[in-house]
Parts: C-alpha cells; sequence; structure tokens
C-alpha cells in the first residue's frame, strides 16, 4: 500500500511569493529562512531578486549589480552579442547555498550566470545571442553582508553555448583542504549533455 497525505501530515503548507509578471526559474534557501529567486532575463528589470513577502522582492544583491535591459548586449557588425561584463549579472540560470565554514568562509549563495539574455530583435522576434568571455561566469555572495567575494568566469571552450546546471559538493582533503570541488553541465546544440568538472578553484579568504 502506498502512502498517502491528505494535506495534513507535518507542518502546514506556508506559501511565501505569488509570481505575476516575472516566472522564476530557480530557488534557493538560507540557513535563516532567506529565500532567493532567479530568473532568465528578457524583459525582466533584474535576474536574481531576495523575497520579503508574498507579493514584494528586491534585486539581490544590489540593484546595481543586475545589469540594466540596455546593457545586456551589444552588436559587432550587425551580430548581436551578450554583454562580456563579468562583474554584472546578466541572466542567472542556477543559484544554490552553501553553509558556513570553520575555516571563516560565511554562509554563501552562488550564483550561476549563462551571460545569455534572451533578447528582441527590431523584428520583433526574440533571440538569445551568444556569449562572449567575461558575461558566463559563477558568482558568489557572502550572506553575512550581502557583498560578492568571489567570481569565477570560463573561458570560451567552457562556456559554448549555455551552461544550465551547477552542483557543489564541498568535498575536502588534506590535499585540497579549503578548495571548492564545483561541477557543472553544459547543454550542447544536438541535444546532448556533456558534464563538466571543474576542480580545484581556491576560495579567497573572507576579511573581517
Amino acid at each position: 500500500m502506498l502512502p498517502a497525505d491528505n494535506g495534513t501530515y507535518g507542518p502546514p503548507v506556508e506559501e511565501v511569493r505569488y509570481f505575476y509578471k516575472y516566472w522564476p526559474i530557480g530557488i534557493a534557501v538560507s540557513s535563516t529562512s532567506r529565500i532567493f529567486v532567479c530568473y532568465t532575463r528578457g524583459d525582466y528589470e533584474y535576474t536574481v531578486t531576495e523575497v520579503h513577502s508574498t507579493t514584494s522582492e528586491t534585486p539581490f544583491p544590489c540593484a546595481g549589480l543586475n545589469l540594466p535591459s540596455d546593457a545586456l548586449n551589444t552588436t559587432f557588425n550587425g551580430i548581436e552579442f551578450a554583454s562580456a561584463n563579468s562583474t554584472g549579472l546578466i541572466s542567472v540560470q542556477a543559484l544554490y547555498t552553501t553553509p558556513a565554514t570553520s575555516s571563516g568562509r560565511g554562509e554563501t549563495l552562488w550564483l550561476l550566470d549563462t551571460g545569455r539574455p534572451t533578447i528582441q530583435s527590431s523584428s520583433g522576434s526574440y533571440t538569445m545571442p551568444y556569449a562572449q568571455p567575461g558575461g558566463p561566469k559563477v558568482v558568489g555572495v557572502n550572506l553575512s553582508n550581502n557583498t560578492v567575494y568571489a567570481t569565477y568566469t570560463f573561458p570560451p571552450t567552457v562556456h559554448f553555448p549555455r551552461l544550465v546546471h551547477e552542483r557543489h559538493p564541498l568535498r575536502y582533503s588534506s590535499r585540497a583542504r579549503g578548495r571548492l570541488h564545483r561541477r557543472l553541465q553544459q547543454r550542447r546544440p544536438s541535444g546532448n549533455q556533456t558534464r563538466l568538472h571543474l576542480h580545484s578553484f581556491k576560495v579567497p579568504t573572507l576579511k573581517t
């Protein structure tokens, strides 16, 4: 007999956010129940927010780091390319939290920025321009002070054409203590998926 839940088992369901205008693609929750949402950029005003109530949210970590719509892409010889901005957030596809460590790294919200927004052409159709080096990146935000303390960009051989997933197995050893092991998944145009392993990224020491 399969177990069933009529809605009364465990704690009651809590509604924390209603989505009307913008549709989320990723959600992360911190150890203190802070809720973060990411959106694939198109006409949206931002790509990452923190939820404050069922009807309100604010750009995270701040509005200035969420690039404005007119800064998401550029044109070379009539061809559209996404922004090469390595510090601003272009189009975050996934986000994930990791706990604080005894070595001093605070609880972190990791953001996977594909660097490829969806834009509207002069004909009215929507397209996703190719990324440029600097745009695709992983960004680490310290949740104790909401500041970016780590940014890892990807070379052209890694980010083409679109990053869609991230995992954070924090494995430590005597040889790799203090290093972050990250596994990313890359989708190719044919639809086949290739797992890409990026190892031993040095995590900067947080200064208090």
